[in-house]
């Protein structure tokens, strides 16, 4: 049994009851801390924390030009940040200016300026925006020191930490260039 989390509190809960975690919108400045919050849940139950599968959800927007691939990225996180638990996990994440931007954006009714308030700074940190070259090597980077995940493919795992590349920018585009990267 998988469990979705995303605050501390679950992801210990994950690590004391769950044969995994499956982690979403997770900042990769703030990875290695999940991942330390599941591994204190299990030893906190008494298990092994290496038992613990972590997973990781991983938008990804491949295009050669990437302007519409981070202008799709940019709605999807505005359309997560009007959620009030998703805002406060972006808040959290160390998004403070582009969520009291999104709030003052949203507040007017101008979604658009929301779309905006999302800067390439961020979106770089909770997805892999790029050429279909840059995304495949981006998602093979080991991401958390010590636990040697290597990404590459539609769902790959290292010894505890598995990358499951969703899409940003297309579901189509994503899925054919899914389809076409080759297996690690």
């Amino acid at each position: 049994m998988f469990i979705a989390a995303l605050g501390p509190a679950m992801l210990e809960l994950a690590g004391e009851i769950a044969d995994g975690v499956l982690l979403n919108w997770t900042a990769a400045g703030r990875l290695a801390e999940s991942v330390e919050r599941v591994r204190e849940g299990a030893a906190k139950a008494g298990r092994d924390p290496s038992e613990i599968a972590i997973a990781g959800y991983v938008r990804v927007a491949v295009g050669e030009d990437v302007a519409p691939a981070r202008a799709s990225l940019q709605r999807q996180i505005a359309v997560y940040a009007g959620m009030s638990y998703y805002r406060s996990f972006f808040d959290n994440a160390g998004f403070q200016e582009e969520m009291a931007a999104v709030d003052a954006a949203l507040e007017r009714g101008d979604r658009q300026a929301a779309y905006e308030a999302i800067t390439p700074e961020m979106q770089d940190q909770v997805a892999v925006v790029g050429t279909a070259e840059h995304c495949r090597a981006e998602l093979k980077r080991p991401q958390v020191p010590g636990t040697g995940n290597t990404g590459g493919g539609a769902l790959s795992r290292g010894p505890r930490v598995w990358v499951v590349p969703g899409n940003a920018g297309g579901y189509g585009g994503g899925l054919m260039w899914l389809a076409e990267s080759p297996s690690p």
